[in-house]
């Protein structure tokens, strides 16, 4: 029970929720602007994976030594993350469930745990921060 109320967490939350928030709104407006939403996603996934990183290892998990292999885990992570929101995502928009719109917002819902688990466990879980 402590680890659902642990200082990680909240940091996360609170980081991921102002890195999310800004390049999810970035993604709504190349949408909305015609990029067709593949792209979109990609560059909404490589703009949030750079700034997420330096929040999360400076911030959230304050994982200052993961410099030399951090980045290249936490880049990997994402790519799997990115290949599963794009695979989800184009299922939602290609069968008409959803717009790419609210089908991404959607995925965002979806993947924050497993984005939570990597990072904590596999990207910055070398070194145990003092929660």
């Amino acid at each position: 029970m402590t680890e659902l109320l642990s200082p990680p967490l909240v940091r996360f939350l609170v980081a991921g929720a102002l890195n999310t928030g800004l390049f999810y709104a970035l993604y709504v407006l190349m949408v909305w602007a015609g990029v067709h939403y593949p792209l979109a996603l990609a560059i909404e996934y490589i703009g949030g994976t750079v700034s997420g990183y330096l929040l999360n290892k400076h911030w959230t998990f304050a994982d200052r030594d993961a410099a030399r292999h951090g980045f290249l885990r936490y880049s990997l992570a994402y790519v799997v993350l990115f290949g599963l929101n794009m695979a989800l995502l184009s299922l939602l928009v290609e069968t008409a469930i959803l717009g790419p719109v609210i089908g991404q917002l959607v995925m965002l819902f979806l993947l924050t745990a497993s984005s939570f688990v990597v990072q904590r466990y596999w990207v910055f879980g070398r070194n145990k921060t003092k929660d």
